[in-house]
């Protein structure tokens, strides 16, 4: 019974972080581009060498979205005819995480998108594919339910 009891907590207090994680500002992306000049570094996934490009997420100031603040950081690879670059950027829609959703467009154009949630203040998630903390969450209530079903 207190393996029940405690399973139930762990997944309450993930559901808790997680919700609350999602509905906090202030959050920081790494936001370069790796076919841009002296941005080639993009393309890895070193946090000490894209420290350079961690930034605060900006409120949108035009379009339909003005005004909106950041809700989480994406990372996007992009072919197109053969080249492939990375760009990493703030994300100001969406509210689940997204790993390696493939879109294809015309002429050869191919991405795959991926979009995190900072796990913690300041420390982006968008530089490379994790396990995140919505996903250790998830694991936790499968986990919970397969107990409570014994």
């Amino acid at each position: 019974m207190v393996s029940v009891r405690l399973s139930l907590v762990l997944f309450l207090a993930s559901a808790f972080v997680v919700s609350a994680q999602k509905k906090a500002g202030g959050v920081s992306c790494y936001q370069c581009n790796s076919l841009t000049t002296g941005q080639e570094v993009c393309e890895g996934s070193d946090e000490k060498k894209l420290g350079t490009y961690k930034k605060p997420c900006p409120k949108l100031t035009d379009g339909a979205l003005a005004g909106t603040e950041a809700n989480s950081c994406r990372k996007i690879i992009q072919r197109v005819e053969g080249e492939e670059a990375i760009v990493r950027e703030c994300a100001y829609t969406g509210d689940e995480e997204v790993d390696g959703k493939r879109r294809i467009g015309n002429k050869g154009i191919v991405l795959y998108l991926y979009q995190c949630f900072n796990d913690e203040p300041g420390k982006p998630c968008n530089s490379a594919s994790t396990l995140s903390l919505a996903t250790a969450s998830i694991l936790t209530a499968f986990y919970s339910i397969y107990h409570l079903l014994q």
